[in-house]
């Protein structure tokens, strides 16, 4: 069994926004390139498709909790061995932390090849940097007026440095978030 991914982003919408962004599955192929298709069979269980390397793996999940605006978390019920949670947290009014723990248990050597290596932890992390990216400029049309000032003809970058979290995990699996 693969130990859990954690990995926190922080992004500049509130937190409901992201929350709303995340819980619109049906739109993850849209910003995840690995997800090929999210279709909801009722509102607590979906349907995924999702590509490993050049492996195309399904399976259903099942919403286990959900707190509106706050947490979603989910396992599979069928197919490929996965479970996750994901959380938004208030940062300030226009920002929030999004963090991600998820669980793969690997049924094949793809799978454990991409944990091994690292591979997962990347794909998960660009995953989360498109995931910001979508929900930033979806908020900023629809917040026209809160848009940086223009210098130039182009906009101005609100931060230069990283948006990851450095985390650590303690042994008994607790997280502990520290900042850059």
């Amino acid at each position: 069994m693969n130990r859990p991914l954690h990995e926190a982003i922080d992004v500049d919408v509130p937190a409901s926004t992201a929350y709303r962004q995340w819980s619109r599955l049906e739109d993850f192929p849209d910003v995840f390139p690995n997800v090929l298709e999210v279709r909801r069979t009722s509102t607590y269980s979906s349907l995924w498709t999702v590509r490993f390397g050049n492996q195309v793996r399904k399976w259903k999940a099942a919403i286990v909790e959900q707190i509106p605006g706050k947490r979603i978390a989910w396992h599979s019920v069928e197919g490929l061995r996965n479970w996750g949670c994901v959380t938004f947290h208030h940062l300030a009014p226009r920002r929030c932390r999004v963090m991600l723990q998820l669980q793969v248990d690997s049924p094949g050597v793809l799978e454990n090849l991409f944990h091994v290596t690292g591979l997962l932890r990347e794909r998960v992390r660009k995953n989360l940097l498109r995931f910001k990216s979508t929900v930033e400029t979806a908020d900023a049309r629809s917040q026209n007026s809160m848009l940086p000032e223009r210098r130039n003809g182009s906009r101005l970058a609100s931060r230069t440095s990283s948006p990851f979290v450095h985390r650590q995990t303690s042994l008994r699996g607790r997280i502990t978030t520290s900042s850059q």
